[in-house]
């Protein structure tokens, strides 16, 4: 029986195994946060405008980066943040797709606060960088910057890759539009949010699902967007906590798949007055209609759950 504790606090201050790819820029031991409860998880998703980039503390001290945020994140959010929390080195980092908003704060952060690539300030990762590989994405603007830079890293992730970290699992469920059981949908060359990495992040009985952009049937201009999330769910089944898709777009968060998941905490990432709408009315909407907390950026800051796999809260840098 899954036994879980909600609770909110507000600080005004802050609040299978992967290969090892060799790092010809000799990057610093790995190091936790000297405050971090040796039994505890932390997942952060910070507040980095509209856009994603979620850094994830494991009871073991790693530290594993997903998505790197819109442009100047890295040196304007994601960097200050590791220094604060005494990270010293990230494990690995984890792009859910091609996307702007998640993949331009790694151009700024990589290459450190001197912007040069190959000295002591760089944030190369460990174990390197997990992407959905080179299928159906030059044509996106910031790809080629983005695999220029990051080359030596890269690596594909293949839906039922597994990565762990003492009792921490991840492990990626669809990805190109193919699930972990062998289910494909045939995507058009430019649905690049429905080609989105789709994680789930396991610590004892705490579940975390996080998607990207993924997309569920909703309509996209005169289109109705590829459902990846439904049968997401019926793969995943009830979690701890969702990280909603494509900040609350009206492509995301369809009701089977909220319905399915059962999560007891919703996160949004998304920036204050966004040229999008985000997140829509009307998803908010279905999100309200389940009783489920909901926890969003643009007015609470960094979102932190802390769970020591059974009992987890969430604490928020700044009062709604």
């Amino acid at each position: 029986m899954r036994r879980t504790l909600f609770y909110c606090l507000w600080i005004f201050s802050s609040c299978a195994a992967l290969p090892t790819i060799p790092d010809k820029s000799q990057p610093k031991e790995p190091s936790a946060s000297v405050d971090l409860n040796p039994s505890l998880l932390r997942i952060t998703a910070l507040n980095i405008g509209q856009g994603d980039a979620t850094v994830i503390q494991t009871p073991t001290g790693e530290a594993i980066l997903i998505d790197g945020g819109p442009s100047g994140s890295g040196l304007g959010k994601i960097i200050p943040f590791l220094e604060e929390e005494k990270i010293d080195q990230i494990e690995t980092i984890l792009v859910s797709h091609y996307d702007a908003d998640h993949i331009a704060g790694l151009l700024d952060l990589i290459p450190g606060r001197d912007k040069t690539l190959g000295t002591v300030d760089d944030w190369v990762p460990l174990r390197g960088i997990g992407d959905r590989g080179d299928e159906e994405s030059r044509a996106k603007p910031l790809f080629a910057p983005y695999s220029a830079l990051t080359n030596r890293w890269r690596y594909s992730v293949k839906p039922g890759d597994h990565w762990s970290f003492g009792e921490v699992e991840i492990s990626a469920l669809v990805i190109n539009g193919t699930y972990l059981d062998g289910r494909s949908l045939l995507l058009s060359p430019e649905d690049e949010n429905g080609r989105a990495m789709a994680l789930l992040i396991q610590y004892r009985e705490f579940r975390y699902l996080t998607s990207g952009d993924l997309t569920g049937g909703g309509p996209s201009g005169i289109t109705e967007t590829a459902d990846l999330e439904t049968h997401l769910a019926e793969i995943v089944g009830p979690v701890t906590a969702l990280h909603i898709n494509h900040h609350g777009s009206v492509t995301s968060s369809n009701e089977r798949f909220l319905h399915l998941l059962q999560p007891e905490a919703f996160l949004i990432s998304v920036g204050k007055d966004n040229d999008y709408g985000h997140p829509a009315p009307s998803v908010l909407k279905r999100l309200e209609s389940t009783g489920t907390p909901i926890y969003r950026t643009d007015l609470m800051g960094d979102i932190t759950i802390e769970t020591d796999g059974t009992d987890t809260r969430i604490e928020t840098s700044k009062t709604p």
